[in-house]
C-alpha cells in the first residue's frame, strides 16, 4: 500500500498488533476493496503511536484514495517532514496538494523529490507522471507532455500515462496525436474507461461528431457505467439533436466527484434548449451547489477578489491619475500587445476566433500574464496599484521584461509562433488592470467585449467554470450580478480617466452584422481586411478552444443567445437595480 521504512516511534502495540501488523491488515482490507475499514485500522493504530511515519503516510494515502484530499494533507505533511527521502510519500503529498488547489507548492515538492530520486527508473517515472499532472493543471501542456513522455519511458505499459499524454496533446491542438496516444492506451487495456472517456472528449471538443458517435457506441458496451463516458455521450447526443435520449441518459445515471456536478449542468443546458426554464434553473442551482462543496469550491475565497476590486475603487481617482510620475516611452524590443477584455461570457471567445482568422494576428487565450506583474509590484511598499504612480523607467522596464518572459512561455505552451504583427492577450478580467496596461504598455490598444448585462450574469450562473476566487462568484446569481456591476463600473471609470485607445464591441451587434463589425475592428487595429476572419467555424475547428465556449464557436453564428434572460425574468428581476447602471451605460434596455 505504502512504501515501508523504519517504524518510527517505537512500534507500540495496538490491539495485540505492532504498527507493522496494523499496516499489513490495512493492506489486506484495501485489496478486498474495503478502503474505509483499512483507514479505520490505521487511524486506531495512530492513537497509540501518533507520530508513526508509516501510519501517517498510510492514513493520508487511504484518504487520498477515497477522494478526500483535504483530509489527507495533514497526515501526509507530518509524515513527509519526518521522511523527506520517502519518494512515494512525497508523491502522495504533491498529489494531495494539487487536488486542493495548491499546484505551485505541489510542483516544488515533486521537483525536490525528483532531485533525490537518483537513477531509480520506477520512482522517476512515478514522479514525472505526477509532475505532468501538476503542470497540466497550471496551464503548461507543453511542459506537462515532456514530463509524461519521461514517465512513459519508465512505465511503457501504464495506460494512464498514455491517457495523460493524450490530454496534453489535445490541449496543444495536436488532435490526431492525442487520439493516437489514447488508442495506444486502449490497445494495451481494451476496457480502460478513462481512455474511452478522453477519446470521446477529444473528438467531441474537436467537433468530429460522427467519429465520436462510433466511439460512444463501443464505449457504452465496454464501460457502460463510466460517468465520464455517459456525460460526454449525453453532450454529444444533445449536439446531434437527440435531446430526449440525452436527458434519459443523464437522469438515469449515477455520478460522484467532479462528475456529480457536471451532470446537473448538462441537464440544465438541455432543459434550457427544450424551453423548460424552471427545470433548467433548478438544475443549474444544483450544479453550482455541488461544485461549491468540492475541495476546490471550499478552498476558494471570494472576498479576496473583492478586496482587489475595493483597492482599485479606492485608489484609481482623477487626482491619483493626474499625479502619475511621467514615464519615457519604452525603447525595448517588446511590441505592445492588444488586450481583449470584458466580463466572462461577453463574447470574447467568438472575438478570439474572428481575430485568429487573420494572418497577422495571434491570440493568447486565457493566460493570466499580468498576474506576475501585479504580484511583483505588490511585494513592495507601496504595493499594487499605488506603486503605479511612482514607477521609474527602470522599474517599468523590468516589469515589461517580466511580461515578455510570461508571454514567451504562453506562446510556447500554446503552440503559437510569436511571429505575427499583432499579439492579442485575451483575458477578460484584465479589464481590472487597465491602469497597469496604460502605464507599462502605452502603445497598446484595448478591445472591450460587451453583452447585455442580464444575459452575461445569467450565462455565468449557467456555466460550469473551473473555480478560483473570481469564478466562485458565479455559483450564486446575486453574487454574479454584484461582481458584474462593480467590475464594469470600474471599467467605465477607467474609460473616463485613462487615454488608452479602446474599442467597444457589443456581442449583439457582432452576431447581427459580423462583417461590418469585423471591418471596424480591423480598422481599429490598423490591419487590412481579410475575408478569412468571417470563417470563424473553420478557425475554431483547427484550434483547441480552452474556454467553455468551444461548442458555440464551432457553430455558425446564431442570435438565439441574445435575450435569453427574458425567459428567466422571475429570477433576474430582483437583480435589475444592481445591473441597471450598466444596462443604461452600454445602450441596452430591459424591454
Amino acid at each position: 500500500m505504502v512504501e515501508r521504512g523504519k517504524e518510527g516511534d517505537g512500534g507500540l502495540p495496538f490491539g495485540g498488533l505492532e504498527p507493522s501488523s496494523a499496516l499489513s491488515r490495512a493492506g489486506d482490507l484495501l485489496r478486498e476493496g474495503r478502503t474505509g475499514e483499512a483507514e479505520a485500522v490505521v487511524a486506531a493504530a495512530l492513537e497509540s503511536v501518533p507520530g508513526h511515519v508509516e501510519l501517517l503516510a498510510a492514513l493520508g494515502e487511504l484518504r487520498l484514495r477515497q477522494g478526500r484530499a483535504a483530509e489527507a494533507l495533514e497526515p501526509l505533511k507530518k509524515a513527509a517532514k519526518k521522511a523527506p527521502q520517502a519518494l512515494a510519500l512525497q508523491n502522495n503529498l504533491a498529489t494531495a496538494l494539487r487536488l486542493c488547489g495548491e499546484a505551485v507548492t505541489a510542483e516544488q515538492v515533486i521537483r525536490k523529490a525528483l532531485a533525490g530520486a537518483g537513477r531509480d527508473p520506477a520512482a522517476t517515472a512515478m514522479l514525472h507522471a505526477t509532475l505532468g499532472s501538476i503542470l497540466l493543471e497550471r496551464g503548461k501542456p507543453g511542459d506537462a507532455l515532456a514530463s509524461f513522455d519521461k514517465a512513459a519511458a519508465g512505465q511503457p505499459n501504464n495506460p494512464q500515462v498514455q491517457v495523460s499524454r493524450g490530454i496534453c496533446l489535445r490541449d496543444l491542438g495536436r488532435t490526431d496525436e492525442a487520439l493516437a496516444a489514447l488508442d495506444k492506451a486502449l490497445a494495451a487495456h481494451p476496457g480502460f474507461g478513462s481512455a474511452f472517456y478522453q477519446k470521446l472528449l477529444v473528438l467531441e471538443r474537436a467537433s468530429r461528431l460522427e467519429s465520436a458517435q462510433s466511439v460512444a457506441a463501443i464505449a457504452l458496451k465496454k464501460v457502460p457505467d463510466h460517468p465520464g463516458v455517459l456525460l460526454t455521450t449525453a453532450r454529444l447526443y444533445r449536439r446531434l439533436g437527440r435531446k430526449d435520449e440525452a436527458v434519459a441518459m443523464l437522469e438515469g445515471m449515477k455520478a460522484t466527484g467532479d462528475f456529480a456536478y457536471e451532470r446537473p449542468f448538462q441537464l440544465g443546458r438541455l432543459y434550457d434548449e427544450m424551453d423548460r426554464p424552471a427545470d433548467a434553473f433548478a438544475a443549474f442551482s444544483e450544479g453550482n451547489r455541488l461544485q461549491s462543496e468540492t475541495v476546490i469550491g471550499r478552498a476558494t475565497r471570494k472576498e479576496r477578489f473583492l478586496e482587489r476590486i475595493a483597492k482599485l475603487e479606492e485608489t484609481v481617482t482623477a487626482e491619483w491619475v493626474a499625479g502619475w510620475q511621467p514615464l519615457a516611452q519604452p525603447d525595448d524590443w517588446l511590441r505592445d500587445p492588444v488586450f481583449l477584455v470584458g466580463f466572462p461570457r461577453s463574447g470574447t471567445t467568438l472575438l478570439d476566433q474572428i481575430l485568429s482568422g487573420h494572418s497577422d494576428i495571434e491570440v493568447i487565450e486565457e493566460q493570466p500574464l499580468l498576474e506576475s506583474l501585479r504580484k511583483k509590484m505588490d511585494s513592495g511598499d507601496p504595493g499594487y496599484p499605488e506603486r503605479l504612480s511612482t514607477l521609474s523607467v527602470k522599474d517599468a522596464g523590468r516589469l515589461r521584461t517580466l511580461y515578455s518572459d510570461a508571454l514567451k512561455e504562453a506562446l510556447a505552451q500554446s503552440g503559437c509562433t510569436g511571429t505575427t504583427a499583432i499579439r492579442v492577450d485575451k483575458f477578460p478580467f484584465n479589464l481590472l488592470d487597465l491602469p497597469l496596461i496604460m502605464r507599462l504598455f502605452p502603445q497598446s490598444k484595448v478591445i472591450m467585449a460587451l453583452r447585455h448585462p442580464c444575459d452575461v450574469v445569467l450565462s455565468c450562473f449557467m456555466q460550469q467554470f473551473q473555480l478560483n476566487n473570481a469564478m466562485a462568484h458565479f455559483l450564486n446569481l446575486e453574487d454574479a450580478a454584484e461582481l458584474y456591476a462593480r467590475v464594469m463600473a470600474l471599467g467605465r471609470r477607467y474609460e473616463t480617466l485613462l487615454s488608452l485607445p479602446l474599442h467597444r464591441l457589443r456581442y449583439e451587434d457582432l452576431v447581427t452584422d459580423t462583417e461590418g463589425q469585423a471591418r471596424k475592428l480591423l480598422t481599429f487595429l490598423e490591419l487590412p481586411w481579410q475575408a478569412s476572419v468571417l470563417d470563424h467555424v473553420a478557425t475554431a475547428k483547427a484550434r483547441h478552444i480552452a474556454t467553455p465556449s468551444y461548442e458555440q464557436v464551432t457553430q455558425p453564428i446564431y442570435k438565439h443567445a441574445s435575450g435569453r434572460w427574458h425567459r428567466y425574468e422571475e429570477q433576474l428581476s430582483p437583480l435589475l437595480p444592481i445591473l441597471q447602471p450598466s444596462i443604461d451605460a452600454y445602450g441596452y434596455t430591459i424591454d
